[in-house]
């Protein structure tokens, strides 16, 4: 697949911690700093080279040096991913996202190898979404020899935080998208994305909860329901172009996921 994001993603992600590991106060600061960026760039959803002059002003602006290594790379994971939600359809840097996240996902497994019983949900979460960026450069393979391990990764996450909305939110999208005889699930993945609302805690989490599950109502041809749903993002940020490009296609009868399902068809890629 090239993976249509959003935050679709992939997309795009956010995230109540693990107090069970060893996140600092200074990293979880930082992380809802990152999480609150990542919402106000969907004002930039038609000026991504504006998303992309603002994040990398943040990035540079910050001071980790205070970071503990997982926390670093919870933010390179971020980083790199939010990167890739605003320069994926440019060519020009297929290669270097590419060599990227391939690097991204090196280190993270090496961390997650090195302290078994000591890795945040965060650090799973985002580990399994550079995954899934990383598999849109080679859908087909990538889907074969990736998908499960990024359920597994997803799944790990909510084993440690039930309540985590963000970790919810990808693990229905993984249900969305997979094939029934991969253990994909539209019933699961609509279980998980009620619950990512339920559970979410922060205007962030909020925000993408309900965004992703009015499309799932949406697919489900509740499209009142879901405008509704819709709406109440918005209310959360009313600056963000994302929710105005949805209702656009929400009003010619696509979801989310029909859009992203549209233009991977005419990409002549696969989604999952």
């Amino acid at each position: 697949m090239k993976r249509i994001l959003l935050f679709s993603i992939f997309t795009l992600f956010f995230i109540s911690m693990n107090a069970q590991t060893t996140i600092s106060k200074a990293g979880k600061e930082l992380i809802d700093n990152f999480q609150q960026l990542r919402m106000e760039l969907t004002e930039f959803q038609d000026n991504k080279e504006k998303a992309v002059e603002l994040l990398q002003a943040y990035k540079n602006k910050e001071d980790l040096t205070s970071l503990n290594e997982e926390e670093n790379l919870i933010f390179e994971s971020f980083y790199i991913s939010e990167y890739y939600n605003y320069t994926w359809n440019d060519k020009a840097n297929d290669e270097f996202l590419k060599n990227a996240f391939l690097s991204q996902i090196e280190k993270n497994e090496a961390f997650i190898e090195k302290n078994k019983g000591n890795v945040s949900a965060t650090l799973y979460i985002l580990t399994a979404d550079c995954f899934s960026c990383y598999m849109s450069y080679n859908p087909v393979a990538g889907a074969m020899k990736y998908g499960l391990k990024v359920r597994k990764y997803y799944e790990n996450a909510i084993e440690l935080e039930k309540d985590n909305s963000f970790g919810l939110t990808h693990l229905a999208q993984w249900f969305f998208w997979a094939p029934g005889i991969n253990g994909g699930s539209k019933k699961k993945a609509l279980a998980n994305f009620k619950a990512a609302v339920d559970y979410a805690k922060t205007e962030a989490e909020n925000f993408y909860a309900l965004i992703f599950y009015s499309q799932m109502i949406f697919e489900n041809g509740n499209k009142e329901e879901a405008a509704s749903l819709l709406q109440q993002a918005k209310n959360i940020y009313p600056s963000s172009t994302y929710i105005t490009e949805l209702e656009y296609w929400n009003n010619r009868g696509y979801s989310l996921f029909g859009k992203d399902k549209k233009k991977a068809e005419e990409e002549r890629n696969v989604s999952y």
